[in-house]
């Protein structure tokens, strides 16, 4: 039978061993988080890439004719829109949403 000053080293090294294992996988989880707000600022940069890319002007001929008669479609779509806008509205007060990512 071993002594007891076998057994509390024994214990001692379980101890250690755990800890390490603990603070082995506590560092790998905190380099995945590293590793993920890496990727996540690189995709954020190439979105704002491709947004500044497609912000360039665009040169239009416009016709003065057609520019009033737009207009004028324009603002009757918006009142008739607009009503009905309200309803849609409506429809999801007092409801809860399930949004889901």
């Amino acid at each position: 039978m071993p002594s007891t000053h076998e057994i509390q080293i024994m214990l001692t090294k379980s101890v250690n061993v755990a800890e390490n294992v603990q603070a082995v996988t506590q560092a790998h989880d905190s380099a995945k988080n590293i590793l993920l707000v890496k990727q996540a600022a690189e995709y954020a940069q190439n979105l704002h890439r491709k947004v500044k890319n497609k912000d360039r002007t665009e040169k239009k001929s416009l016709d003065n004719d057609l520019l009033g008669r737009t207009a004028y479609y324009q603002g009757q779509v918006e009142e008739e829109t607009y009503s009905e806008s309200n309803f849609k509205i409506d429809d999801y007060r007092g409801k809860i949403l399930d949004l889901r990512l």
